[in-house]
């Protein structure tokens, strides 16, 4: 199996780059149409929270991808240099 560290990389620092837009909505004063507001109000803040969550997961998925991929490169690396001196002894 071949992977593209590079591209791999790019993919986990793009998780760590994602953001919550602000979101705001303002309740008029007067009170018609003031319970729908209060309803979208409401939705804005589950929205909100699920978001929040949403982009943490992302970021620890970033995190540990960018670890994962520093640990297969360091494996690849040694495996390479011991293969390399495996080949320099039988030739």
């Amino acid at each position: 199996m071949r992977i593209d560290l590079d591209h791999a990389r790019s993919l986990a620092h793009d998780l760590l780059r994602l953001h919550i837009p602000a979101t705001a909505v303002s309740i008029p004063e007067s009170q018609g149409g003031r319970e729908f507001y209060e309803a979208v109000a409401k939705a804005l803040v589950t929205y909100t929270h699920n978001a929040e969550a949403l982009i943490w997961t992302a970021h620890q998925m970033g995190d540990s991808a960018l670890h994962t991929l520093t640990a297969v490169e360091s494996a690849d690396g040694s495996l390479s240099a011991e293969l390399n001196r495996t080949a320099g002894v039988l030739t």
